[in-house]
């Protein structure tokens, strides 16, 4: 069975706090990880277990030992050096550490995905797959011509244009509607994806970090330049999905969200998020959505989670 990841690390300045603080009304401090990041990895956790028997969280010992604690039922626990916190940086950067420390075959799910539906099987048994396009059907699909439009693909070539290699971003060698969405990133081929993309690309970041850490350069860090080395390198990728699999719309009218494509509005609700026949994306700053928060709580329960759920609330004074 192949190896099912997650990474969390707190890229924040404080940690949170002695063990016995944790679950105190009496403690003032901020925990370094959310409400809704904690309920993204319980429910995707869960979905993992039952199609695959295993998930490990890469992290730190604080937080290896915070979820612990709340019941978050990972099956392993690797543990990160506390100076990746040293990065406050992009959020990709202990993605991609993570992604150098793997030997043999591996899935790695964001914890705003949730395996609803196992991953197609013979996708999963490709050299090189992800989720699906991050971004379709721009009428002028060039990174150059899109600066402003899309930051997180952008900023940073104010930073490197003259330094980095044409591959990386022009339009004859890739378009912004070709490159993938990492929040599922399954590899077999481990060695190739290592040393043909992930260790060059964190040898650069190292070398001009001071230039990376700037702005938002995550999505250019992972999957842009992934995807452009093994382009480059003339190595085939494969996509699980055609669409994104939850693009997702608050209705201020209706009072309610939306789970929405081309052709309809379908109520987004904790029936339709267990019943469905793909897997969720959500994306980590909708989980901090209310209502979102509300339909993973219910979900949550469903499964057996109600103890977890208390935990949570009474951690975050909810």
């Amino acid at each position: 069975m192949k190896r099912i990841i997650h990474t969390y690390v707190n890229q924040r300045k404080t940690d949170i706090g002695d063990r016995q603080e944790w679950f105190s009304f009496n403690n003032m401090k901020n925990p370094s990880i959310e409400y809704h990041q904690l309920l993204g990895m319980l429910v995707s956790v869960h979905y993992a277990k039952k199609h695959y028997n295993n998930i490990t969280l890469y992290s730190t010992l604080d937080i290896i030992n915070l979820v612990s604690e709340i019941g978050i039922p990972y099956t392993g626990f690797s543990k990160l050096e506390n100076d990746i916190k040293s990065t406050f940086g992009p959020f990709a950067v202990p993605k991609l550490i993570v992604y150098a420390k793997q030997k043999e075959p591996f899935i790695h799910i964001d914890y705003d995905t949730f395996l609803v539906s196992k991953l197609d099987e013979d996708v999963a048994n490709k050299p090189f797959a992800f989720s699906h396009v991050d971004l379709k059907d721009w009428d002028n699909n060039s990174i150059l011509t899109i600066r402003g439009i899309i930051p997180a693909y952008i900023e940073w070539l104010a930073y490197h244009e003259d330094t980095v290699p044409e591959w990386w971003y022009q339009p004859h060698h890739i378009k912004i509607d070709e490159i993938p969405n990492m929040n599922v990133t399954s590899v077999n081929d481990v060695d190739t994806f290592n040393n043909i993309a992930v260790n060059p690309i964190l040898k650069h970041y190292r070398e001009h970090r001071e230039n990376w850490d700037k702005g938002e350069t995550s999505c250019a860090l992972e999957q842009l330049l992934i995807y452009a080395h093994l382009k480059h390198n003339n190595l085939k990728v494969d996509f699980f999905l055609d669409n994104n699999p939850t693009l997702i719309h608050y209705n201020n009218e209706k009072g309610q969200i939306e789970n929405w494509d081309s052709k309809s509005f379908d109520i987004f609700d904790k029936d339709y998020f267990m019943n469905y026949d793909k897997y969720h994306h959500v994306f980590s700053h909708h989980l901090a959505n209310g209502g979102i928060q509300k339909i993973l709580e219910e979900v949550a329960i469903e499964l057996g989670y109600r103890k977890e759920i208390n935990k949570l609330k009474l951690l975050f004074k909810k």
